[in-house]
């Protein structure tokens, strides 16, 4: 793939836009400034967009062969530094590594009519707003410390927490934990681990970090939050990421050394992932996100957060292995995602 590259000057705030939203403040003002500033806001065409997703499904396709190659294993122990969802071999190939300090935006000109099509945003630690950051950092480590500490593979799964070792058809390795709702075919729709023990502090944290990361994305991205509303409409707040329903989204996830390759989702508006790391990220240890034909270095420090948002269809993302020529090892990086899944918003509108 031909690197990613900012491809003319950064278009105007006003002329960005979420598909499928109403464009009043896509990214906070500050957060653009700062990506204009750093020349990392990526202008596309559409030919050049449609390129970057057939590259990102075909490693995808790349990748699972590989690991098939490998024989039948625990999803720990995939061989992730055998394929090319690595680093340093996506780097190889074209993919730009953005460090963890810079900003960055990716855009499509829309049939080169002035309009924008917002399909990625990364926000570091150092551009967030301090208050939410904070918040969305303690309350996360908190919920991890909670759920991941004390024992091999975490705490049992309580009421309205499942664990997952494996996402479906999508490869992955790593400690994840879902809380809210979720869909069986788009038919049954039901809270993760119904019949589970109820565990106050459990939901209490899990309500605590979702609705932190939900008001930092009424801060940066402001759009993206206010479309998470909208679609949550019908949904009751029984239903919603958090026991109390104060949270827009239908699931919040949680992760730590986690992995997983390249991929794309069904969600009804954007998927707003944050990172946060428990303890201070061993230097030997790589942590990196890819999405829409980038990656990006994570924050390492403890007390800071990286926040990613893209739009909840057809950009394909994915978080890499901890090393390029070493098996995958646990580490203390943390993860969640804020999703509303297309099929249970669609349940609950049909209603």
């Amino acid at each position: 793939m031909g690197k990613l590259r900012n491809t003319c000057d950064a278009p105007p705030l006003e002329s960005l836009f979420w598909e499928g939203q109403d464009a009043r403040t896509p990214i906070s003002a500050s957060v653009y400034e700062a990506a204009v500033v750093a020349g990392t806001v990526f202008v596309l065409g559409e030919r050049a967009w449609k390129e970057v997703c057939q590259f990102s499904r075909k490693l995808k396709q790349i990748v699972a062969a590989q690991l098939h190659l490998g024989g039948e294993r625990r999803s720990w122990e995939l061989p992730w530094h055998h394929t090319a969802w690595t680093v340093e071999k996506l780097t190889r190939m074209g993919v730009v590594l953005i460090n963890g300090h810079t900003p960055a935006v990716v855009c499509v000109d829309v049939a080169g009519g002035g309009a924008y099509a917002l399909k990625h945003v990364h926000v570091p630690d150092c551009v967030l707003p301090e208050l939410q950051r904070k918040a969305v950092a303690s309350r996360m480590v908190a919920l991890g410390e909670s759920r991941f500490g004390g024992q091999p593979g975490g705490m049992p799964a309580a009421h309205g927490e499942s664990v997952i070792p494996r996402r479906g058809a999508k490869h992955s390795s790593g400690d994840l934990r879902m809380y809210g709702t979720r869909s069986l075919n788009g038919k049954h729709v039901h809270r993760y681990n119904p019949t589970g023990e109820e565990e106050e502090e459990c939901t209490r944290l899990a309500g605590a970090h979702a609705l932190a990361l939900s008001e930092l994305e009424w801060v940066v991205t402001p759009d993206a939050a206010q479309a998470r509303r909208a679609a949550a409409s019908n949904i009751p707040s029984s239903m919603r990421a958090d026991m109390s329903g104060n949270c827009d989204a239908v699931s919040c996830s949680l992760t730590q050394g986690y992995v997983i390759s390249a991929h794309d989702d069904e969600a009804a508006v954007n998927e707003t992932v944050v990172f946060t790391p428990m303890d201070s990220v061993p230097a030997d240890v790589e942590w990196c996100f890819f999405s829409a034909g980038l990656m990006h270095a994570l924050s390492r420090s403890v007390g800071e957060v990286s926040y990613v948002t893209m739009q909840g269809r057809d950009v394909w993302h994915g978080t890499l292995p901890s090393s390029s020529v070493a098996p995958h090892q646990l580490h203390c990086g943390l993860g969640s995602a804020l999703c509303s899944q297309g099929r249970i918003v669609q349940h609950w509108d049909r209603l």
